[in-house]
């Protein structure tokens, strides 16, 4: 007689997520892989780049180990396209144009980063982290600030201009004089 199949249910049913959440929509792989980047984006936030595993991204979603595989080779693979997705923000942000006055463009700039930062800054500080870890990514984080270096090269000298056309150079002491100074007085 043959032997009846046990049917079992998945892990995202186990887990408790509903079965309108389980149907696919014909976007599905974009929708998954959404899905995961946005798990991976919290995972890696919360537990930092080396912490950081298949398993728990897996578990956020509700979704399979193959279903991850599907989509990436590895979390070095996932890190590197939710990081990029961050860096993209910042260097567009970066090249957008506002206010009339450098100060104003300054004020803009500058608020805008914060703004992204502070959305971000989970993510951030595992990129930092896996900066020095991984070459790949040292390489992602140089590039994201070497982005705003242009820019920064121009407001800077902007404002050293405005500065030493607006106010006087101050009085200072050589600094071998500063050194000289402070050391005999010690002895």
């Amino acid at each position: 007689m043959p032997r009846k199949r046990r049917i079992t249910r998945s892990a995202a049913v186990r887990r408790g997520a509903l079965p309108s959440e389980l149907r696919r929509t014909r976007n599905s792989a974009e929708t998954t892989e959404q899905l995961l980047l946005d798990a991976a984006k919290r995972v890696f936030a919360q537990k930092g780049y080396i912490r950081a595993t298949v398993q728990d991204i897996i578990e956020a979603t509700g979704l399979s180990r193959g279903t991850f595989y599907l989509h990436f080779r590895s979390t070095d693979d996932i890190f590197v396209r939710t990081i990029t997705k961050v860096v993209d923000e910042f260097i567009a942000s970066s090249r957008v144009r506002s206010g009339d006055t450098l100060r104003q463009r300054v004020y803009d700039s500058n608020l805008r980063y914060f703004e992204i930062f502070g959305a971000n800054r989970g993510i951030l500080r595992a990129f930092f982290e896996a900066s020095y870890v991984d070459p790949e990514i040292g390489r992602i984080w140089a590039e994201m600030r070497s982005a705003s270096a242009p820019w920064l090269g121009t407001a800077r000298a902007a404002t050293a201009k405005n500065v030493s056309a607006t106010t006087p150079a101050p009085e200072t002491t050589p600094l071998s004089e500063v050194r000289r100074t402070s050391f005999s007085s010690k002895l």
